[in-house]
């Protein structure tokens, strides 16, 4: 049995001692950890020892937390993790996704503009395979920001021939393309002084 590496996106305590987890190879999952403190945003290796349809982690360790984005962009960070814990299939594993979200933990990421944040969401659902319907018609463009190296896509600012209102009517479509999207508490980091 080898040591597994996941993401805390959500925790589900004080209610029930469970985490729900991304993990690298097996895709969304609820847990039960080994830990006292496990925060949102927590990238951790572990163990699972399965006991009839729960899975308890042990030998947990926490490899990294996004410190930058902590600091620079709280609000943005949360929404990440919000669409993440709704968005995301139980046991439904992406690599890309998890390459994705793992570039977060990057120590050399100081801050990201709200074009760079935007950029990121983009990819995040395009990776996802969610995109708004009027988009559907350019197979070319989401298929440019399904495979551009993120790294790659905002440090060079890649062409994605969006215009600033495009891009915000994508990701607000996206967002609202979720059955629950009017329960989610951070939906306002796309409106709230960003120019949506």
């Amino acid at each position: 049995m080898s040591k597994r590496i996941g993401i805390v996106i959500a925790s589900l305590a004080p209610r029930r001692n469970k985490v729900v987890l991304f993990d690298q190879e097996h895709g969304k999952c609820i847990c039960v950890p080994d830990r006292t403190v496990i925060n949102h945003g927590m990238l951790l290796s572990y163990f699972v020892r399965c006991d009839s349809k729960t899975e308890f982690l042990y030998a947990t360790e926490v490899l990294a937390i996004p410190v930058p984005l902590l600091v620079s962009d709280l609000l943005f960070f949360h929404h990440i993790m919000e669409l993440c814990y709704h968005f995301l299939p139980l046991a439904s594993p992406s690599r890309s996704l998890f390459d994705l979200l793992s570039w977060l933990y990057n120590p050399e990421i100081a801050r990201l503009n709200t074009q760079q944040q935007k950029l990121f969401l983009c990819k995040f659902f395009a990776v996802l395979g969610i995109y708004p319907d009027e988009f559907a018609y350019d197979p070319a463009r989401i298929l440019k920001i399904s495979f551009c190296a993120i790294d790659r896509m905002l440090a060079q600012n890649v062409d994605l021939g969006f215009r600033q209102e495009e891009l915000d009517a994508w990701l607000l479509g996206c967002v609202l393309s979720h059955p629950y999207s009017a329960h989610f508490k951070t939906v306002h980091f796309l409106t709230q002084s960003r120019g949506v």
